[in-house]
């Protein structure tokens, strides 16, 4: 799931301390897309996981997109 992209690397990291504690099991990846960094995380185990896992981000305030694999 992408949980934001962000011109600031270090905003990508603040915005994965607020939400972690609800996205149990995943790691963070942060990925450099030419001006910003996208936070991504995973892996989830199937499609309604990650599903479940961006409800769980966005009752904390953050955007979640469920990518495809």
């Amino acid at each position: 799931v992408q949980l934001g992209a962000f011109r600031d690397a270090g905003n990508a990291q603040v915005q994965w301390a607020k939400v972690r504690g609800r996205m149990t099991g995943s790691t963070p990846s942060y990925e450099k897309a030419g001006a910003v960094t996208r936070l991504v995380a995973g892996p989830f185990g199937s499609h309604a996981d990650a599903t479940r896992a961006c409800a769980a981000a966005k009752s904390a305030g953050s955007a979640c997109v469920v990518l495809a694999p």
